[in-house]
């Protein structure tokens, strides 16, 4: 919606350097619950072929941060209990 917006009044360079900066990622505690639910499936789902146990499956979602970096965000994991692996931050460019 903000787009077209800007690109009627010929802001869409301007936009460009002052919008990716002030990314976050919000989700709602809905849609956290529809995410981790997904997340509890993907691992049900890839535990089932090889016949593993489901719970020493893990999977989590990966979202940039200001930098362009990956992180995973608070909540957005299923079966990650290890503090360490929660706070990986990746660079997509390597």
């Amino acid at each position: 919606m903000l787009v077209p917006i800007l690109a009627r009044h010929g802001l869409i360079p301007y936009a460009l350097d002052w919008i990716p900066p002030l990314r976050r990622v919000v989700v709602s505690d809905g849609e956290r619950r529809q995410l981790t639910d997904f997340l509890d499936l993907a691992c049900q789902t890839v535990a089932m072929r090889p016949g593993l146990d489901s719970g020493r499956v893990r999977s989590n979602i990966f979202v940039p941060d200001e930098t362009g970096r990956l992180h995973i965000p608070e909540g957005l994991t299923h079966n990650m209990s290890d503090s360490v692996e929660r706070a990986v931050v990746m660079d997509p460019s390597r």
